[in-house]
C-alpha cells in the first residue's frame, strides 16, 4: 500500500510539474450581447426650474404647469433617460412623487351633541410628463381639494 500511495504521489508531482500553455483553442461562441459596436458619446442635461405658487393651472382635477424646454428634441425623446425631482425639504426625490398627509377635523355628534376629532387622510402626487420641446409638471390631489400647490423647484436630468 505504501508503494502505491508513494506511486500516486509521484504521478500527481510529475503532473503538477508539466506546463499549462499551449496553443489557443477556437473561438467560443458569440454571447447574448453580440459584438462589441462602436464607441458611443454621453451627452447630459441638466436644468431647474422653479414654479411660483401663482403659476400652477387648476384644470379641474389637479393643478399643471407646462413649460417650453428646447433641448427635449425628437431624438432625446425617444432614445434618452428622462428623469425629473422634486426638491422637498432638504432632499431631492424622483417623479413620480407621492406624500400621505393627515389632519384632524371636529365633527359633531347630531345624536349627542359631543365633537370628536376625526382623521382627514389624503395624498398629493407630482409627476411630470414631456413631450418634444416641452414639459408639464402635474400636482394632484386624492380628495381633489382645489388647494393650489406651492412654489414648488424641480430638477430635470437627462442622459442620452
Amino acid at each position: 500500500m505504501k508503494k502505491l500511495f508513494t506511486f500516486i504521489s509521484a504521478m500527481v508531482i510529475a503532473a503538477s510539474m508539466q506546463s499549462c500553455e499551449g496553443p489557443a483553442g477556437p473561438e467560443g461562441p458569440m454571447g447574448p450581447m453580440g459584438p462589441a459596436g462602436q464607441d458611443g458619446s454621453f451627452y447630459f442635461i441638466n436644468k431647474e426650474f422653479t414654479i411660483a405658487s401663482d403659476h400652477w393651472v387648476d384644470d379641474g382635477e389637479g393643478f399643471i404647469y407646462t413649460m417650453k424646454v428646447p433641448e427635449l428634441t425628437a431624438e432625446v425623446c425617444e432614445t434618452a433617460v428622462i428623469n425629473v425631482y422634486c426638491y422637498y425639504g432638504d432632499y431631492q426625490k424622483q417623479l413620480p412623487f407621492v406624500t400621505f398627509h393627515q389632519m384632524f377635523k371636529d365633527e359633531r355628534n347630531p345624536e349627542t351633541g359631543e365633537i370628536t376629532s376625526v382623521p382627514y387622510r389624503w395624498t398629493r402626487n407630482i409627476s411630470y410628463d414631456f413631450n418634444e420641446g416641452e414639459i408639464t409638471f402635474c400636482v394632484f390631489y386624492s380628495d381633489f381639494d382645489s388647494e393650489r400647490p406651492e412654489t414648488l423647484d424641480f430638477r430635470l436630468v437627462v442622459h442620452y
